[in-house]
């Protein structure tokens, strides 16, 4: 599990493959994630726009507001507005 010690601003990658081969790149895409606390499943970083480079996608995670706890990291994808995948969780934990 990753973990990310409270008080720090770290990027999160989330390396994205298309099974049928139709992106090569998220540049044309729009890219948010946004944050759950694990144990209760309430928001605790709201929906924000990512960074993308080829087919990895960063997501900037700030701790200093969060509690050390553990959270999930949800990653949506809109194509182009008729495909809007939503990948994860991916879990990590703020220590």
């Amino acid at each position: 599990m990753i973990q990310l010690i409270k008080g720090t601003k770290e990027h999160l990658p989330v390396d994205v493959r298309d099974r049928l081969g139709n992106l090569t790149t998220l540049d044309a895409t729009t890219v948010t994630y946004m944050v759950r606390k694990e144990s209760d499943d309430t928001s605790a970083i709201a929906e924000t726009q990512a960074t993308t480079l080829g087919m990895t996608v960063f997501c900037l995670i700030d701790t200093t507001n969060l509690a050390v706890d553990r959270y999930d990291l949800l990653v949506r994808i809109n194509v182009d507005g008729t495909e809007v995948p939503l990948l994860g969780p991916f879990d990590f934990e703020v220590i």
